[in-house]
């Protein structure tokens, strides 16, 4: 049934993949194009069927609803909701302190079998008091696991775990995450426990469960600001405690690491069984309760007569096996309606297989219509050149030429410094060149994970973020830049001169995008100004760097240069001291004359 039930969850697509903790990219188009019926939030092709059935856990909201409707109606669909939202959370934790696959399932299992059988007094005392049941499940998982790793004590089954964490290290060293995750994965969850209970609830929620910042505030209450303060305080506390052991890392760094690997995808068809097994270990001990309601009459009537008691004792035997019996016969109807349920997902997995087909077929075709429409448009523009050059080769005395459509690019751009040490932790593919200058390409998602992370961080200084519109082929300057008073070295302090000097980045962008192959080709150069030396009486020191990247649509460009160790700007006052880097991101878009992207 587990294998089943898998199949039917990785549909069209195959298994779900995971992003950075943000939401999944949109399709985008000309006309504004909105996801039919059959794509859910996820990038997933789903059946009608199952669109029907999430409709009623969208409007539900709150954890505390849907476990209450789990107590009220025992709604299986409810729990495996609940299951749903916060499987991954529970079984990456669990599998962080067991370091065992099988162990961390049966973890799992015992979380949310003790949320199936405490479900009545959750919802109906009002514990906990947030609406969110994702503090209360960590605290579970962690007591959980220690059980688990007090009851494996003996030798054997040590040095079997010691193995498998070995096995587990050596396979994940090839993935790409960075080499720091693997120091900091032991230690998270004892890090996380030393966290008072309104810390651990913002971690929990900002980089766990990927919440923004309103959506943190909602569940604490309090405002988008002071939910941004105690994140940040909060991811502080959390680098001070890894400090201490010797696991040396920046606060924008440990940002990004917990939002990308601290929750992992749970195995396909574990959230199944653990729904199944936590809904009948909850009707087990409704049935206990009969029982031992049963036992208290059969102990009461006992002062009266051993014939009553026996009697009792039979009624309560017959009742017993009459309600298994019950039981028995729902789960094989159940199990019935899940066979055909499978049967029809089948049918409707192919028919979805098919429809992606035909939407690949018809996407290719769209990209060749864009490429011809393209084509289309460089010959109306050779054409309309033609005949405005028209009039003024028949009228010599007029020196005006009318002036012709040419495409407008607009040039985002965005200018941080941060400690040196936090490059390798972004994720991002660096390549260096002869002059020490790292380039890299970032995709619009790692573009909006990065710069979230950055705005949060307490050790990265976001100096400006501009914005710029040019023509095609012209060069454009974005200037950051503030004039500064600074005294010249010659004669004396009587008769020393001022010059004002501009201290900041000046960024040089030229743009080609060409139609043919939808591209952009960026010949970029920058040039950094910033002081040094004395504060009362500094030198100016400057950093020039050049280069040229080919990028697609959508895509973001990031360029870092080591700034001056003593380096500094007017302004800056919360930089920490020790090597410090420039980071410079430049997105290109295509616009049209109302300064409108035309394409992402």
């Amino acid at each position: 049934m587990r294998d089943k039930t898998a199949k039917v969850k990785m549909l069209a697509h195959g298994r779900r993949e995971k992003w950075w903790g943000a939401r999944p990219p949109q399709l985008l188009c000309y006309g504004g194009w909105k996801p039919p019926s059959s794509l859910d939030s996820t990038g997933e092709i789903v059946s009608d069927f199952v669109v029907r059935r999430r409709y009623t856990f969208k409007s539900m909201t709150s954890d505390l609803d849907l476990l209450r409707q789990y107590t009220r109606e025992n709604s299986q669909d409810a729990f495996a909701e609940i299951v749903r939202r916060h499987l991954d959370l529970v079984h990456s934790a669990a599998l962080r302190q067991v370091r065992s696959p099988q162990l961390a399932e049966e973890v799992s299992q015992s979380v949310f079998a003790d949320l199936a059988r405490d479900a009545g007094k959750i919802g109906g005392t009002g514990v906990p008091p947030v609406s969110s049941l994702t503090p209360w499940l960590y605290a579970v998982t962690r007591r959980t696991a220690i059980d688990v790793i007090r009851k494996e004590s003996r030798r054997q089954l040590r040095e079997q775990i010691a193995v498998e964490m070995n096995n587990m290290n050596a396979t994940e060293s090839g993935t790409g995450v960075p080499p720091v995750w693997f120091e900091i994965e032991p230690l998270l969850d004892e890090a996380m426990d030393t966290l008072d209970d309104a810390d651990r609830s913002a971690i929990l929620l900002r980089y766990f469960e990927n919440k923004n910042l309103r959506e943190v505030g909602e569940v604490l209450g309090a405002s988008e600001g002071a939910a941004q303060k105690r994140v940040s305080r909060a991811v502080e506390r959390l680098r001070e405690f890894f400090s201490k052991r010797s696991v040396t890392i920046g606060a924008s760094g440990l940002a990004v690491l917990i939002s990308a690997n601290a929750v992992q995808a749970a195995p396909v068809g574990l959230a199944a069984s653990i729904s199944t097994a936590a809904v009948l270990a909850g009707a087990a001990v409704h049935t206990s309760a009969v029982i031992a309601a049963t036992k208290a009459i059969a102990m009461t009537t006992i002062q009266k007569t051993l014939f009553i008691i026996l009697g009792a004792a039979a009624v309560g035997a017959t009742i017993y096996a009459f309600q298994l019996q019950n039981q028995i016969h729902s789960l094989r109807q159940k199990q019935t309606t899940l066979t055909e349920q499978i049967q029809q997902l089948q049918q409707e997995r192919d028919e979805a297989t098919n429809q992606l087909a035909s939407l690949q077929q018809e996407n290719k075709q769209l990209r060749a219509n864009e490429t011809e429409l393209l084509r289309l448009r460089g010959e109306m523009t050779q054409l309309r050149r033609q005949q405005n050059a028209l009039p003024v080769a028949a009228q010599t005395e007029t020196n005006s030429v009318p002036e012709v459509e040419k495409i407008q690019i607009l040039l985002r751009a965005q200018f941080v410094s941060l400690p040196t040490e936090n490059l390798q932790v972004l994720g991002v593919g660096w390549k260096s060149d002869a002059h020490g200058v790292k380039t890299g390409l970032l995709t619009g998602q790692q573009f909006k994970v990065i710069n979230e992370a950055l705005q949060g961080a307490s050790d990265a200084n976001v100096i400006s973020a501009p914005r710029i519109v040019t023509i095609n082929g012209e060069q454009a300057q974005i200037s950051v830049t503030k004039a500064f008073p600074v005294l010249s070295a010659e004669g004396t302090n009587a008769n020393a001169s001022v010059n004002y000097t501009n201290i900041g980045v000046n960024l040089d962008v030229k743009p080609y995008f060409s139609t043919n192959s939808s591209t952009f080709n960026l010949n970029l150069g920058a040039k950094l100004n910033q002081l040094t030396g004395d504060p009362s009486q500094p030198d100016v020191q400057t950093i020039q760097l050049t280069n040229q990247v080919t990028l697609s649509p959508g895509q973001t460009v990031v360029m870092a240069t080591e700034m001056a160790d003593d380096g500094w700007m007017p302004g800056s006052t919360n930089m920490p001291a020790g090597p410090k880097s420039l980071l410079m991101f430049v997105t290109p878009t295509v616009v049209d004359g109302r300064d409108f992207p035309k394409r992402q």
